[in-house]
């Protein structure tokens, strides 16, 4: 496969929203200015990344870069989320039709959940087995233990709200 086909198949995202789709930012991007915690915290607290479906993957990783999260945070919720299996499934499906071989196409559920924090725990383990270097693997771990606890705090603020609330309407 060239890599002119490869590119094709990346940017060819018609399922992205708009604000992703016209936003950009790279990896690197120094400019790429730090979005405010409560609402980072406040899309973090709808998702448990330890059951979220590939759907919700993709979801999650909108909002949180239309919110200003950088693509390098974002890689473990791509990596799960429908579009990105697709794109992976399309380009197998071409380079093996290059070796004259066709793959039966089964289909896949998008709703079926798994847990990205386990799957991230287990890549760290195989990348420390092989020597590899576990920086990314360790920041992908601490992100999406970030989920937990904005869960956490997100059900303590409400919590603390609830009882506020109350205590203004007995007094």
């Amino acid at each position: 496969m060239q890599i002119s086909q490869i590119d094709q198949v990346f940017s060819h995202r018609t399922s992205m929203p708009k604000q992703v789709h016209t936003t950009s930012a790279s990896f690197s991007d120094p400019s790429h200015q730090t979005p405010p915690p409560e609402a980072i915290d406040t899309i973090k607290s709808r998702y448990d990344v330890t059951n979220i479906t590939p759907d919700q993957a993709d979801q999650a990783a909108d909002e949180l870069f239309a919110a200003g999260v950088s693509l390098r945070d974002l890689i473990p919720l791509h990596h799960a989320g429908t579009r990105f299996q697709g794109h992976l499934n399309q380009i197998a499906s071409q380079v093996f039709a290059q070796q004259g071989v066709t793959l039966e196409q089964t289909p896949t559920s998008s709703n079926a959940p798994v847990n990205l924090l386990q799957i991230a725990e287990d890549q760290l383990e195989l990348a420390r087995q092989s020597g590899r270097d576990l920086t990314q693997h360790t920041q992908s771990i601490d992100f999406l233990r970030s989920f937990a606890n904005s869960t956490a705090e997100h059900g303590t603020a409400i919590a603390t709200a609830v009882q506020a609330a109350l205590k203004n309407a007995l007094t």
